[in-house]
């Protein structure tokens, strides 16, 4: 399979996020949704992550057939981002949301299994296909931020028909990913870590995991409030999301100079630490803290995810690898962002959105120091192979 198909799958799954995604929060604010309201709603998708996400991947292991499954919720994804023009209450908008969590929620894991898993059988760069995401959503970030100045509501048919055009790419994916080995020994197991992983050091990342996802979600979810409250429309929005895009490039190109060796979890905790220094200095709540903390998404997320990607693909068992992306996406999207969704509303509400990103900030950053100090001083405590 070639490395141009796999880049172009990646490019159009992040450019469907980047239509409507960066400008929900601000079509929920501009129609008299409350913060608290936003991050119920944003809750929706966690729930879906950590209930029903796990049963796609179960199901795509079990029988094996990764493009059929990828083919069926691309689609419905595509179908459900339309219920969003059945009204502007709250009551709509929990409708909406529900029904495109039921498959949107599937896409990145399930996604990012296949052409991991492709790009090691063709012997291609997954840093460079992963480029493809994140050029297709700065590019598209920024021009529909533009487009969809006063008019954020297109978004979701725009956004659908590109869910649309993935669809018609996964249907180039080799066959083979219709017959996949399945592990047969764990087939009729339930949905364990132990059955999935080689190696239960996963429980130190997925805490980890946690923190870092826990402020990174309350980030996500209300940057694009926290700029428009201070006078930003959708095109200064786009604007930050395509420098927080871009700002990924560097690390994209130069993750393969770190050694194996510095890329364990004492890096992992370094760029969590980093990600609460971006919730901090989003704080101040001036567009050059703005711009300065959209810069630091590359070096903390991106070192984040791809330092994942590695752990998994080393030690989940053959078979399972789609339950392995799963698992790590429970925490991320699922236990994680319902917190930083349901407590971050809830404290922009109590604080105010400066102060909110502050506590954010700090409570992530202490867990990362003191995160890196544990594992300096891990030895008789922590296996050699954790920092593998």
């Amino acid at each position: 399979m070639g490395k141009g198909h796999l880049f172009l799958i990646n490019s159009f799954m992040y450019i469907a996020t980047a239509i409507y995604i960066p400008f929900l929060n601000l079509y929920y604010r501009q129609n008299g949704i409350t913060s608290t309201q936003i991050g119920i709603l944003g809750m929706l998708a966690c729930l879906s992550s950590l209930f029903v996400q796990p049963i796609w991947a179960k199901r795509v292991d079990d029988t094996g057939k990764a493009k059929t499954y990828l083919l069926i919720i691309v689609l419905g994804a595509a179908l459900s981002l339309q219920t969003y023009y059945l009204g502007t209450s709250f009551g709509s908008f929990f409708l909406a949301s529900s029904v495109l969590a039921i498959f949107s929620t599937t896409i990145i894991p399930l996604t990012d299994t296949v052409v991991i898993r492709n790009a090691a059988r063709y012997n291609h760069s997954f840093a460079i296909i992963r480029m493809g995401g994140t050029i297709g959503y700065a590019i598209a970030v920024y021009i529909f931020g533009i487009i969809l100045k006063g008019h954020p509501e297109k978004s979701f048919v725009v956004a659908g028909a590109a869910y649309v055009i993935m669809a018609l790419l996964v249907l180039g994916v080799p066959e083979h990913e219709n017959h996949l080995p399945i592990a047969i020994e764990h087939k009729k197991h339930s949905f364990k870590v132990s059955e999935i992983y080689k190696d239960s050091t996963v429980w130190i990342l997925l805490i980890m995991v946690f923190f870092f996802q826990l402020g990174a979600s309350f980030y996500n979810g209300f940057i694009t409030v926290f700029a428009a409250d201070k006078g930003m429309g959708e095109t200064g929005v786009g604007l930050l999301q395509c420098i927080s895009a871009l700002s990924e490039i560097p690390i994209l190109l130069g993750y393969k100079a770190i050694s194996k060796e510095k890329r364990g979890l004492f890096l992992m905790a370094t760029v969590t630490a980093l990600m609460g220094i971006r919730l901090i200095v989003a704080s101040n709540g001036a567009l050059p803290f703005f711009i300065v903390s959209q810069s630091l998404n590359g070096p903390s997320g991106m070192i984040f995810y791809l330092g994942c990607m590695d752990f998994i693909y080393e030690n989940v068992r053959p078979g399972k690898e789609t339950e392995g992306q799963s698992v790590l996406y429970i925490v991320q999207a699922g236990v994680a962002s319902i917190l930083g969704n349901l407590l971050g509303g809830a404290a922009i509400d109590f604080f105010g959105i400066g102060r909110a990103f502050l506590v954010f900030g700090i409570t992530v950053f202490v867990f990362g120091i003191a995160t890196m100090l544990f594992l300096k001083n891990r030895k008789g405590f922590l296996p050699a192979k954790m920092d593998k």
